[in-house]
């Protein structure tokens, strides 16, 4: 989840970058803290929950941009499905590409990896589209 590069320094969007930023930080120390615990402990049986609660604070994350998307105005919200029609059809291409790859023998792609490129994308994304209304 990136700021988004076509909103201005207007109160509704602080808000929305201290949310956002606030599930980024939850997702960051829940996942460290998850990853610790399977490192001390990989047979427990406690694994499998206990990975899944990095998702807790990624929800929040779709939930705060679901919400801003909904407060835009019509050129944010063509600035900002641009963005995401960038990253996602990047993103298939991509990995796409390289799941072809992995058959001639490239190493395996860890799928979490995919959501990293498409997030990174879709900031880059924005930023075209926004440079292009500007």
């Amino acid at each position: 989840m990136s700021e988004l590069a076509c909103c201005e320094s207007t109160p509704g969007s602080r808000e929305y970058k201290r949310r956002i930023r606030t599930a980024i930080a939850g997702y960051t120390v829940t996942l460290l803290l998850a990853i610790t615990f399977l490192r001390a402990f990989p047979a427990s049986p406690w694994r499998f929950p206990v990975m899944l609660v990095p998702v807790i604070p990624a929800i929040w994350g779709v939930v705060v941009v679901l919400r801003f998307v909904r407060a835009m105005d019509e050129l944010q919200r063509r600035v900002h499905l641009e963005g995401v029609s960038f990253a996602f059809t990047l993103t298939v291409l991509v990995t796409l590409t390289w799941g072809l790859l992995e058959r001639a023998g490239l190493p395996h792609l860890p799928s979490v990896w995919v959501a990293t490129l498409m997030i990174a994308l879709w900031g880059i994304g924005n930023y075209l589209a926004a440079r292009r209304y500007r």
